[in-house]
């Protein structure tokens, strides 16, 4: 079974799947993983997704007990095993944490509760079609990933994320929809390139907005040093780096959220949410201090230009 992943790439960690290397594959999207991989994720790393851990070669649903859906709960399965996201280890159905590393269970694809008034499971949203969110595998090798986070095998109607995006919104704290649905594209395509409309045309402000401040100032100095070039030369640094930042702005902005996450996880859990707050989140005061900034330096270069 481990055959059909071997020259396949692991989705955390990019490289590829060898004979001797040890494959687990999520329970709920069929996605294959390093077992190491997927324990330093703690989960599946596909967006949303909150299935379990198990080997390429597990048993049939039959095999482990999964009870036949009857008509009052279509959706429903009983599981006789699950096993643990954060270490592997296989809990029976009746615990609540894991025996070996203390992380808290779910059962997959059992939601917590039917809403009030509701009797019967929904069906579970529509994929979407591979021309959208490519596959990392190529398309039809895996079941299609749902972006939006809809979690286990019910749409409830309320987006589940896993705790490193959940870490991820509480830094970005505006727009975080937008920016996790691209952030998504972009490791699942391993690609720099999405457009951002607003880092095109805002560019310098639209990085001290988002608090990007070494590419900020970055750009302030290429746009400080374009004054004092021709006219001619001044238009070609800026249409140079506006274009840029449209391309790369939402790469530049994931490559800033993940190093400031990955800083919140070295503090303690009451530190943490703390450090994001603070740290994340955007600044109009500072892009409008520096827009009003550059603006008076502009027109004062321009004066004695014209003197």
């Amino acid at each position: 079974m481990n055959d059909h992943y071997i020259d396949k790439n692991c989705p955390f960690c990019k490289s590829t799947f060898g004979q001797t290397d040890t494959i687990v594959v999520c329970s709920q999207c069929d996605m294959p993983h390093h077992k190491e991989c997927w324990i330093e994720n703690q989960g599946c790393t596909t967006f949303g997704c909150l299935g379990t851990i198990q080997s390429p070669t597990a048993p049939s649903a039959d095999a482990v007990g999964v009870a036949p859906a009857s008509a009052e709960y279509p959706y429903r399965q009983e599981v006789a095993a699950v096993f643990c996201t954060q270490c592997g280890t296989r809990c029976s159905t009746g615990d609540s944490f894991c025996a070996s590393c203390g992380n808290r269970l779910r059962l997959v694809g059992a939601p917590e509760s039917l809403p009030t008034g509701q009797t019967t499971y929904p069906s579970p949203p529509p994929p979407l079609p591979s021309s959208v969110y490519p596959q990392s595998f190529g398309q039809g090798a895996y079941p299609p990933q749902n972006p939006y986070g809809y979690g286990g095998a019910y749409a409830t109607g309320a987006p589940s994320i896993s705790p490193e995006d959940g870490d991820r919104v509480l830094f970005i704290q505006t727009n975080e929809p937008y920016y996790l649905k691209h952030f998504s594209k972009l490791k699942a395509s391993s690609s720099i390139a999405a457009w951002n409309w607003a880092s095109f045309f805002l560019s310098v402000y639209w990085c001290f907005y988002r608090k990007m401040y070494k590419i900020g100032f970055l750009l302030l100095g290429v746009h400080v040093v374009g004054l004092f070039l021709p006219t001619e030369a001044q238009c070609v640094v800026a249409l140079t780096y506006t274009v840029s930042m449209g391309v790369m702005g939402n790469y530049l902005y994931m490559q800033h959220v993940d190093k400031a996450v990955n800083l919140a996880r070295l503090l303690p859990e009451n530190q943490k949410s703390i450090y994001l707050k603070q740290h994340g989140g955007t600044s109009i005061g500072t892009a409008i201090g520096v827009c009003m900034s550059l603006s008076i330096f502009s027109f004062i270069v321009t004066s004695l230009r014209m003197l």
